[in-house]
């Protein structure tokens, strides 16, 4: 396998990063936002803010916050579910009537997703508020994350797998998992490749030294990149210096039979912030 540095270079990092962020399983709208060089701040005002008390005021931007967050975390599970029920639509060719069977269930299984984060997200926006005033609060509120709770998602529900069992036949439900087994392979590989293009560019690695690489960098994200995305977004946004962080799936033997000590060396300082994971 041949890849270069340079296409980092030649084209927008940013972009490549977001790209290889959808592969990797998140949606691309919050892949988009997880890579942003900076956050905008945007705090807009709040009508009747005059007659407000402090702890009134403090109240309003708290839950302003929270339905802000609420309509974003909708939004991107909705999105996530489109994309699921357009490839069934396609691949299968549903019927109308199986179609819309699926869309309700994934409707609810987006809700009962919701259900299980508000409590966890309110708590960690309220946790912003500790020693805040009105003044400081909106600052501090344009930069919260969604919480990310484990791996969870609506296509894990019961009321989505359940309905899907129903719904396809035997034959229908054979052609989905298969689709969706080399779906998950192709997004390894793909994340492998970009983790693979940042290392050579970090560690100046030879095209011999990426291609013994790659199927354990591809097996690492197979078997790690579920506990690795419950992290994603949290402390507002990625460090693509995590996905590094890959190279402790391969055995210490593998990585001295293919790395050299320098190279090592700079590995352990890229992702020295990150050494108690």
């Amino acid at each position: 396998m041949q890849m270069k540095s340079a296409a980092l270079e030649s084209s927008p990092r940013k972009w490549l990063l977001t790209l290889g962020l959808c592969w990797a399983g998140m949606n691309c709208m919050a892949a988009a936002q997880v890579i942003q060089a900076e956050r905008k701040v945007e705090i807009v005002p709040i009508p009747g803010v005059e007659s407000m008390t402090q702890p009134e005021l403090m109240e309003r931007l708290l839950a302003d916050a929270l339905v802000k967050s609420e309509e974003q975390k909708t939004r991107s599970m909705k999105l996530q579910m489109d994309v699921i029920t357009g490839d069934l639509k396609r691949v299968i060719q549903l019927s109308p009537d199986k179609l819309r069977r699926l869309e309700i269930a994934a409707k609810g299984a987006v809700n009962e997703t919701l259900n299980g984060w508000r409590a966890a997200q309110e708590n960690q926006v309220r946790q912003l508020s500790t020693g805040a005033t009105a003044e400081s609060l909106p600052q501090r509120l344009a930069g919260v994350g969604e919480m990310q709770m484990g791996n969870e998602s609506p296509q894990t529900k019961t009321v989505w797998t359940s309905s899907l069992a129903k719904v396809l036949s035997p034959e229908e439900s054979t052609r989905w998992k298969k689709l969706e087994t080399e779906r998950a392979d192709y997004r390894h590989q793909a994340i492998a490749a970009l983790l693979l293009a940042e290392l050579e560019r970090k560690l100046s690695l030879s095209g011999d030294q990426m291609e013994k690489l790659e199927p354990y960098l591809k097996q690492a994200f197979q078997d790690y990149l579920p506990d690795m995305s419950s992290y994603m977004d949290r402390g507002g946004g990625l460090d693509v210096r995590m996905l590094t962080l890959m190279v402790n799936a391969v055995s210490e033997p593998v990585q001295a039979s293919i790395l050299t000590a320098d190279q090592m060396s700079q590995w352990r300082t890229l992702t020295a912030d990150f050494s108690g994971w």
